[in-house]
């Protein structure tokens, strides 16, 4: 099956065997695979091959630079981004790694993993080498490999909350009599309405509530609207606000670094604290520098939204949990001695 070790060092060598005569175009499957892979060409590379990237984290400008006509020969790296929604000029090799990063379903949530793509998926890349003119795909597995036939719909592999909240605020509390393409999961709907209601966003008739309206106007996940709702409540938005955006960040956060060293930024053992920290403190050697840049535009937007002046480093953790337990009645467990 594609697998990620040693992807650098692939597609280095694949790189450096095929002499394209014009742009290279290879897919991985997020923004950390693409900043090594970035890193380790710009190190490694004998010639003058201008190398770029393109996912959907990076601000217009940046993406647009990819479809700029330019002398030079390009290594563009990219997330499936470029799969369909896009035609990139000038590409005669693609370089496929098999891999990409997408949610499942799994008992009523949703969580992003690393799985192989599947043959429609991998013909959508292979087309991008053919698109204006002749071109090569490499794929970085076997041929004899089996992978599925077809990607599975998004709306079968996604919690449904924000979509039933959606349809729900706008009137539509027969999530299933919508005309989709592909119908949802009667289970995920049952579950998501459970959740909702759990906190408060609908109520037993199926409507929502003033709360379940506030939620669905948010510009962020429907759980971390939730909590900021309850902060502002409890007047904890200056430290609720970059724990929101701390958890928004998807992909890595922490560097390695020892537990016990008194600067480490999770000092106490405390995820939630060095979460806030890793925004509004300086923690250049154990934070990812990309992961710091999404979180603090996160909570410049939030503060705005909410009109907090700045963020601050908690004192009052108690509260803080509190906030939580009262936004996330599923989150709280009993703790059992055992021995």
């Amino acid at each position: 099956m594609p697998e990620l070790n040693n992807i650098e060092r692939r597609i280095h060598h694949i790189i450096s065997s095929y002499q394209s005569e014009k742009d290279t175009l290879v897919f991985l499957p997020g923004k950390a695979e693409i900043s090594g892979t970035s890193n380790y060409l710009k190190r490694t590379l004998n010639d003058k091959r201008e190398i770029l990237t393109l996912h959907g984290g990076q601000p217009l400008k940046e993406q647009q630079r990819v479809f700029s006509p330019t002398s030079k020969r390009r290594i563009i790296l990219s997330t499936n981004v470029a799969e369909t929604a896009l035609t990139i000029p000038n590409i005669d090799m693609v370089i496929d790694s098999g891999l990409e990063r997408r949610t499942c379903y799994h008992h009523g949530r949703s969580f992003l993993g690393l799985f192989p793509i599947a043959l429609d998926s991998a013909t959508q890349r292979m087309g991008r080498a053919g698109r204006l003119g002749p071109g090569i795909c490499i794929r970085l597995w076997g041929s004899n490999e089996k992978i599925d036939t077809h990607t599975i719909p998004q709306i079968h592999r996604e919690a449904l909350e924000p979509l039933v909240l959606a349809a729900i605020s706008c009137g539509y509390t027969n999530i299933q009599s919508l005309p989709f393409i592909e119908q949802p999961k009667q289970y995920a709907v049952s579950d998501a309405k459970n959740y909702l209601y759990a906190i408060g966003a609908i109520c037993k008739n199926g409507m929502a509530t003033p709360l379940g309206l506030q939620l669905f106007s948010l510009p962020i996940d429907h759980a971390l609207g939730r909590l900021l709702i309850e902060g502002k409540a409890m007047k904890l938005l200056p430290s609720i606000i970059p724990l929101c955006s701390a958890l928004s960040i998807r992909g890595r956060i922490f560097r390695s670094i020892e537990q016990d060293d008194d600067e480490n930024i999770r000092k106490e053992h405390c995820d939630l604290q060095g979460l806030i920290r890793c925004i509004v403190a300086d923690y250049p050697q154990q934070i990812y520098a990309q992961a710091r840049k999404d979180g603090s535009e996160i909570a410049y937007r939030l503060a705005r939204l909410w009109n907090v002046k700045s963020s601050i480093f908690p004192t009052d953790l108690q509260s803080i949990a509190l906030c939580i337990m009262r936004a996330w009645p599923d989150c709280v467990h009993v703790r059992r001695r055992r021995g």
